[in-house]
């Protein structure tokens, strides 16, 4: 399912006028833009099922800050078109053939399962179309499977959870049961964390795959204690996320087995249905809407008036991939045509996210800081810096 949403003259002449808070006429500066060919964006994403408030929470924070820019990216008004790929990769195929293909789009932004990616990514590059990536955050997206017009602007699996396996030890942890969805995502965070852990010394004494689409963690509790881990590390997300820290605490094993995981699995969206169960669970993640930075305050104080919505880890996504192409093309002047000279002009986008400092590896994967993130009382505090400015590996990346 799909969606064309065209940003109108009328539209962004609004949208400037509310940012800018001030009474003109429309011989605005918007008026160089005006007769500039449209830029098409694809936007595809799950909009339904388990992870449908990802594709909410990005669409929100895409909007925004495009109309932040007043509906324009490098003087040229923005077409989007959205898709519907439903975390689902038979679908993400023939959505984005759709939007690639016969929407004959310049870019596209998308997606969030790692699933979904690798055929997002063939389709785009097979067509010499960029993709801008929000969420999804399979490894081999910059590794082995980097290409020139292929950037990320969340993270890689290894490095949402890498950092925190050395941390967990430093705490006191030396032996740990883990738990993970079962897909490529939750594969690759939980085996990420595993295998620093036992660098730093530490013993994984068991590794749990619940099904994606498994609702139902009772059995996978049952030796839990039995076992006597000294924490348990996971990976989930969306609505398996709100199951498994309700069923988890409901089960009497919060108190005895302090329970860690990815940024995910508390993630703001989140918390209001998880309750006072989501309370002391400490995740890793390079986003919390606590950070202290003015990027951040500005991003949330500008986000909720402008949305009426607080702003979050997905929000944080859609805005920005936003700025990710607007800072590119602004260096292009607005020429999406020239492949290399798009690459390059990407590569080199630097900017103060709400985040923090972002930048781009090599492999063009951010270079950023991973926090310690607790929830409590309904609110993400970050409550310690694991590592600053983790890089994913790039010595895979050829390109």
């Amino acid at each position: 399912m799909t969606k064309d949403i065209t940003f109108s003259r009328r539209t962004f002449t609004k949208a400037a006028l509310a940012l800018c808070g001030t009474a003109v006429t429309t011989a605005t500066p918007l008026r160089y833009a005006l007769g500039a060919d449209p830029l098409k964006i694809g936007l595809i994403l799950p909009y339904s099922g388990v992870y449908a408030n990802f594709g909410e929470g990005i669409t929100n924070g895409f909007e925004f800050a495009l109309k932040k820019r007043g509906g324009q990216i490098a003087g040229r008004p923005v077409q989007v078109i959205k898709g519907d790929d439903q975390l689902d990769p038979k679908v993400g195929s023939e959505v984005a053939q759709k939007i690639v293909t016969r929407d004959n789009v310049d870019l596209v932004v998308g997606t969030v399962g790692s699933n979904v990616l690798p055929v997002l990514q063939k389709i785009c590059t097979d067509n010499n179309k960029p993709l801008i990536v929000p969420t999804a955050a399979g490894n081999d997206t910059t590794r082995v499977q980097c290409h020139p017009l292929v950037f990320r602007v969340s993270h890689s699996n290894w490095q949402m959870t890498s950092p925190a396996g050395a941390w967990l030890f430093k705490r006191g942890a030396k032996r740990v049961m883990t738990m993970g969805m079962n897909y490529a995502t939750g594969k690759e965070e939980v085996i990420a964390f595993s295998d620093e852990f036992k660098k730093a010394g530490g013993e994984i004494i068991d590794q749990k795959w619940p099904g994606l689409k498994e609702l139902d963690y009772q059995a996978y509790f049952a030796d839990v204690l039995a076992k006597q881990p000294d924490a348990m590390f996971t990976f989930f997300a969306g609505s398996n996320a709100v199951e498994f820290v309700k069923q988890y605490a409901q089960a009497g094993l919060k108190e005895r087995v302090p329970l860690f995981g990815a940024a995910y699995l508390t993630d703001s969206t989140l918390l209001a249905a998880q309750g006072s169960a989501a309370d002391g669970v400490i995740t890793s993640g390079h986003y919390a809407p606590s950070l202290d930075n003015a990027a951040n305050k500005k991003f949330l104080a500008d986000f909720k008036q402008a949305t009426g919505k607080d702003g979050d880890i997905n929000s944080m996504h859609g805005h920005d991939s936003v700025e990710v192409v607007a800072l590119g093309l602004e260096k292009t002047k607005g020429d999406i045509k020239d492949s290399a000279g798009l690459s390059q002009a990407l590569q080199k986008v630097e900017f103060a996210s709400p985040r923090g400092p972002f930048r781009f590896s090599r492999a063009r994967n951010p270079i950023q800081n991973i926090y310690a993130i607790e929830a409590k009382g309904g609110q993400l505090r970050v409550i310690e810096t694991i590592q600053k400015d983790v890089e994913d590996p790039t010595a895979e990346c050829k390109v």
